[in-house]
């Protein structure tokens, strides 16, 4: 090469760099210029206002943007970062557009919803606007919702797609025009593994003041719990919710989008759905075991949501003893989350002590449950408690009407319950609450009353099968229980009482009124039910003559089924009878008890005995040793004595009427017992099980009409069935008869 040509080609080689040298001077003083100039030109009239640009570098065919930051003709910024465009871009038909991230941030005055009307919009022109072009976006940034990750769109002439990552989703939306105001297509949500949460093919039709979209869903639930969290739809305490849905949907999207977006969607749920609750120290699983219809109303922005069931059954476990099926009606649930349903379950085969329950039934119209932060309530209004079949001791029993209002929470359930039979005669209410953070509750059961006079205990059992029954008065009891749960165990204590109040009936043909006492109770988990002394009064006992004035102190023994006669006095034919302390068991062999008898008349004893043609004054007192074997009474070595001065016997019989020879041993007798006034009357008592009563009596006397300075000892026996002698008292009066005469008086 010649020097004169090296020296041109250092020419021109300096003459370039000045260029570059110059232009790059220009470019960098201009680029902000010559960026907005490009991203004006790529944005056309799309009504995006450019607000700002932020450049990293500019290159001889593309300008490469740290930012673009858009104003929404509609209020709102748009961020649009890490987007590379050719100076010369004119539009997305056959491009390839990659972008870091686009974030929107409403404007101060946007207090509006998510413009998803412009979006959905905007998405349904995409296709005709950037025909062939592919944009991938790493990441979508919206206020108040999850990160949008990955998005990718390809404007297929055909089958335009859209595709998105949230969280564990992989979210797949297709859309195709099926006629000149019709758009079909799919939402797919896909988790890894290809597993299919959410497939939704919709329907769409634009008009003047919005759009109109209805199809089908699918929605597996256990994927979409943590978003139905976030919702508020279930409660953060719930971990599994297993289920699949089937239904359809319906909803408006509004032009105005200040009006708010209400969704309708109608399910099917399949049986076999699962729901576990955690509680704090357990885990309630409740299980779905039939088919059920859900509807379910959503609305945006306010994210308000209800869902309603008509009928559906569940089974509850792990709660604690076996449960049953619980049958809902009319289940609503609303955010919040507060539900209402009509609830319904029962119980086959129950058995509590004494007591045995064919079915034991449950009826709520009303349930309402309510859970927020954690913490649930429950109340439940006038149910009703159903009782088939029940019996005590394996007796049948009326059954009650029970009606009851129940609450709880976390930390607390009460009751207040009231029974009655129907038609009256058995009536109260008791009161229940139970705290389970103090592991205590109590029981308070209020004046719960037996009006005979209405129905008798006869009429309460559907098998009476014995021959006595109380037939008017009342009977009251109330009762204080409190109970509590420990390390040591469970344990209760209580107190009470039972009140019986002119309380009348019978045993066979003996009629008894005007029963009156209180028995008071305590009762604790260490020595069970004990029982106070209680006093008893009983107006009058009929057993063909009246026994009066009953009253005496008694102890019931509950463990071994007897009971302790502190003191007992009765009056009866003129007099009156007591007995020493004695205690009475049924299943012993035998039980032995001493009556004292003072002042008893001689003319009623001889009235029962019927003793023809005999006229007796005076009176006797005694003691009467009584042993009772089973249903049997046995008195042997009974003794009475005559009361002083003595008395007077006149015999009008045998030979005072001439019938007997005067001067026979039996004359003479019959004789002296015409006038006979004595001073000293003994008697032997004795008293078979076979219902004999045998008086051995001797008598110390004179007759003034024979002899007044002569004594006479006298030796007579007296002889009765006594069995036979009331029967034939009482054959003249009915036992009905003679408790009603009472019990008018």
């Amino acid at each position: 090469m010649t020097k004169k040509a090296t020296r041109l080609l250092v020419i021109v080689a300096a003459v370039l760099l000045l260029l570059i040298v110059a232009t790059a001077l220009l470019v960098n003083r201009y680029r902000d210029a010559i960026a907005l100039e490009v991203a004006r030109s790529a944005l056309g009239d799309s009504g995006l206002t450019i607000k700002d640009v932020s450049v990293r570098s500019i290159g001889s065919s593309a300008v490469l943007f740290d930012a673009i930051v858009l104003e929404l003709a509609g209020g709102g910024t748009l961020f649009i970062e890490g987007i590379t465009l050719p100076v010369h871009f004119r539009g997305l038909r056959d491009s390839r557009l990659h972008v870091d991230a686009v974030r929107f941030e409403p404007g101060t005055a946007d207090t509006g919803p998510v413009p998803f009307a412009r979006g959905l919009q905007a998405f349904l022109d995409a296709p005709a606007a950037t025909p062939g072009a592919t944009i991938e976006i790493d990441a979508v940034l919206l206020p108040e919702m999850p990160v949008i990750r990955d998005v990718g769109w390809h404007a297929d002439r055909l089958n335009p797609t859209l595709r998105a990552t949230v969280g564990a989703f992989e979210l797949f939306v297709t859309t195709t025009q099926a006629g000149d105001a019709e758009f079909r297509g799919s939402i797919r949500a896909l988790l890894p593994d290809n597993i299919e949460a959410v497939m939704l093919g919709y329907q769409l039709v634009p008009d003047q003041s919005g759009f109109r979209v209805r199809g089908n869903v699918s929605l597996v639930l256990e994927p979409l719990l943590p978003a139905l969290h976030a919702l508020g739809a279930v409660p953060p305490e719930v971990t599994t919710l297993t289920s699949t849905l089937d239904g359809a949907f319906e909803l408006r999207l509004e032009a105005d989008e200040t009006l708010p977006v209400d969704v309708q969607a109608s399910f099917d749920t399949a049986a076999g759905t699962v729901l576990t609750y955690q509680a704090e120290d357990a885990a309630i699983e409740l299980s779905l075991i039939e088919t059920a219809p859900v509807n379910v109303m959503f609305q945006y922005p306010s994210l308000d949501w209800s869902a309603r069931v008509a009928r559906s059954s569940l089974s509850l476990a792990g709660a604690g003893p076996e449960l049953p099926v619980f049958h809902l009606r009319g289940s609503e649930c609303r955010s919040g989350i507060a539900c209402r349903t009509g609830l319904e379950f029962s119980y086959d085969d129950l058995v509590i002590g004494d007591l045995t329950v064919g079915a034991l039934s449950f009826r709520g119209d009303t349930v309402e449950l309510e859970s927020r932060d954690g913490r649930w309530n429950v109340t439940a209004k006038d149910t009703r408690l159903g009782l088939s079949d029940p019996a005590f001791g394996g007796r049948g029993v009326l059954a009650p009407v029970v009606r009851a209002d129940l609450s709880g929470s976390n930390d607390r359930v009460s009751a207040t319950v009231r029974f009655s039979t129907p038609g009256g005669g058995f009536s109260g209410a008791a009161v229940l609450s139970h705290s389970f953070m103090e592991e205590r509750g109590r029981l308070s059961l209020e004046n719960a009353a037996l009006e005979f006079d209405t129905l008798s205990l006869s009429g309460i059992f559907t098998d009476w099968p014995y021959n006595w029954d109380i037939e008017a008065g009342t009977a009251t009891a109330a009762a204080e229980i409190r109970w509590k749960q420990s390390d040591a165990g469970f344990s209760y204590e209580g107190t009470g009482s039972l009140i019986a109040d002119s309380v009348a009936g019978r045993y066979a043909d003996i009629g008894f009124l005007g029963f009156e006492s209180r028995l008071d109770f305590e009762l604790d988990s260490a020595t069970r039910l004990a029982l106070e002394a209680a006093r008893f009064d009983i107006a009058l006992v009929d057993v063909g003559f009246p026994i009066e004035n009953i009253s005496g102190m008694a102890t019931p023994d509950i463990e071994e089924s007897a009971i302790a006669v502190n003191s007992l006095r009765m009056e009866m034919l003129g007099g009156t009878v007591t007995a020493d302390p004695f205690r009475y068991d049924p299943d012993a062999d035998s039980n032995e008890l001493m009556l004292r008898a003072s002042g008893v008349q001689l003319p009623l004893m001889a009235g029962l005995a019927d003793l023809e043609a005999v006229n007796i004054s005076g009176s006797v007192s005694g003691e009467i040793p009584v042993t009772i074997r089973g249903n049997n009474v046995i008195i042997d070595d009974g003794r009475l004595e005559n009361d002083p001065p003595g008395g007077v016997i006149r015999y009008a019989g045998g030979a005072a009427n001439g019938m007997v020879d005067d001067s026979s041993q039996l004359g003479i007798v019959t004789r002296t017992l015409r006038n006979f006034e004595f001073d000293s009357l003994t008697s032997a008592v004795s008293y078979s099980q076979d219902g004999d009563l045998v008086l051995q009596m001797r008598l110390k006397g004179m007759n003034p009409d024979v002899d007044p300075t002569q004594p006479v000892i006298l030796n007579l026996n007296v002889e009765n069935n006594v069995p036979q002698m009331l029967r034939s008292l009482q054959a003249t009066r009915s036992i009905e008869d003679v408790l009603e005469r009472q019990l008018s008086k």
